[in-house]
């Protein structure tokens, strides 16, 4: 395994007063669920939120439709978590929480939509579903914030992503944290983090349309 490299300070969120940098550490910090994609993609995001909130990753991803592939990255998930929590860099513990994983529901719901292209309308499905279930758990367990990973992705769409996180924060009384975490070289980090970790990155996002 190779040294992970600390990387600086994350600039200061418009919208929530208390994500600015200079935070006193020893104040209490919001919790945050944090919606994961994936091990790797979380990495670049943890190191960039750790010292903002109180981090819980929620990994909700039966849009994986293929359950070797799906349990294949909930471990690397967990992999990452450990090894997290076990380095110097950690400033407090991540917990982990999976949900339940429900592919069929997923192919019911974008049923007559599997043609359609990559960033369409099925993947604005398959985005709502799972930041309303992290949303949804978040509300239930005393979250203050929620957020996702997707948005280190190149391939993911900001915009649609923010848009669909302030709809669900608006109906369940919630904050969402809208921030491109791809912004300031964040996608490069994950891979470099990735690597450092020793995590498996995947070559597609997860469902059986988007491995075509």
């Amino acid at each position: 395994m190779h040294e992970v490299t600390p990387l600086a300070p994350a600039e200061a969120g418009t919208a929530y007063p208390f994500l600015a940098d200079g935070l006193d550490e020893q104040a209490e910090r919001p919790a945050l669920l944090l919606h994961s994609c994936c091990g790797p993609c979380s990495t670049a995001v943890v190191e960039r939120l750790s010292r903002r909130f109180r981090l819980t990753i929620y990994f909700c991803n039966s849009n994986i439709t293929e359950e070797e592939e799906y349990r294949r990255r909930l471990g690397v998930q967990r992999v990452f978590v450990d090894a997290y929590n076990a380095s110097a860099d950690c400033v407090e513990p991540l917990s982990l929480v999976a949900a339940p994983y429900a592919p069929e529901a997923f192919l019911e719901a974008v049923c007559g939509l599997e043609a359609e292209p990559e960033g369409g309308m099925r993947c604005r499905l398959c985005i709502a579903d799972r930041l309303e279930r992290t949303a949804v758990y978040a509300s239930l367990h005393g979250f203050d914030v929620f957020s996702t990973t997707l948005s280190v992705s190149p391939h993911k769409n900001y915009e649609m992503i923010a848009g669909i996180g302030r709809e669900l924060a608006l109906r369940y009384g919630l904050s969402f944290l809208a921030e491109d975490f791809k912004k300031r070289d964040g996608f490069r980090r994950s891979v470099a983090l990735a690597e450092a970790y020793g995590l498996y990155r995947q070559s597609y996002c997860g469902c059986r349309f988007s491995k075509k």
